[in-house]
C-alpha cells in the first residue's frame, strides 16, 4: 500500500474503533483492493485468533446490542446525521442561508411571548430584519424569497400574550380623585 493510503485508513480504523489497537491491525492486513489468496486468508484468520486470545474482542462498546434501526426513510445520509448528533450541531446550520432566515422568522414568531419586554420584542425583530437585509444585499444560494418580520404584528402577538391588567373596581375610589390637602393652607 502506498503511505498517504495506508496513513488514511490507520486514522478511520482509529476512530471507528475508539483506538483498539488489535481491531486496527485486522482492517489493515492485506492489500486495499486486491486479490486475496489463501495464504493471505491464512494470515488473517490468525491474526483474529491471537486477537481472540489476548482479549481484544471482550467489553467492546456496543457487544450484544443490535445495530440502530434506520427505518425505511434511510437516505445513504445516516453517517452525517449521527456525526451531527455527535458533535452536538443542529442540522439546520446545513440549510441555505434563506432557509436559515425563514426557519429563524418561525422560530421568533413562536417565542415573542416569552419575551419579557417590547425593547425585547423590537430588538430581536431588528436583529433579524438586519440580517435578512445583508443576505439581500448579496444572496448566496438558492433564490428564495425571505420576508422582513413585521414589528407591529410580533408586538400585538406580545401584548396578546400578556394577561390583561386587572379592571379598576368602582366601589374603591382611586387615590388620584381624592383631594389632596394643600400644604400652605392655614389650620384653624
Amino acid at each position: 500500500m502506498e503511505d498517504g493510503v495506508d496513513d488514511d485508513a490507520e486514522g478511520l480504523v482509529t476512530d471507528l474503533h475508539d483506538g483498539n489497537e488489535a481491531l486496527a491491525d485486522l482492517v489493515l492486513v492485506g492489500d486495499v483492493g486486491g486479490t486475496e489468496n489463501s495464504a493471505e486468508t491464512d494470515d488473517r484468520q490468525e491474526l483474529i485468533t491471537e486477537a481472540e486470545d489476548r482479549g481484544a474482542f471482550e467489553n467492546l462498546p456496543g457487544a450484544g446490542q443490535p445495530l440502530p434501526n434506520r427505518g425505511e426513510a434511510d437516505d445513504g445520509l445516516a453517517w452525517l446525521r449521527d456525526k451531527l448528533k455527535k458533535e452536538g450541531v443542529s442540522a439546520d446550520e446545513l440549510l441555505p442561508t434563506p432557509l436559515k432566515l425563514r426557519k429563524q422568522r418561525q422560530r421568533l414568531a413562536e417565542s415573542v411571548p416569552e419575551l419579557r419586554s417590547e425593547q425585547d420584542v423590537r430588538d430581536a425583530v431588528a436583529e433579524l430584519n438586519h440580517r435578512i437585509m445583508e443576505w439581500r444585499r448579496i444572496p448566496l444560494g438558492p433564490p428564495i424569497f425571505v420576508p422582513l418580520v413585521n414589528e407591529e404584528e410580533m408586538l400585538g402577538r406580545w401584548r396578546d400574550a400578556r394577561p390583561a391588567p386587572p379592571p379598576a373596581d368602582p366601589s374603591q375610589p382611586e387615590a388620584a380623585e381624592q383631594p389632596r390637602p394643600r400644604w400652605w393652607r392655614r389650620r384653624r
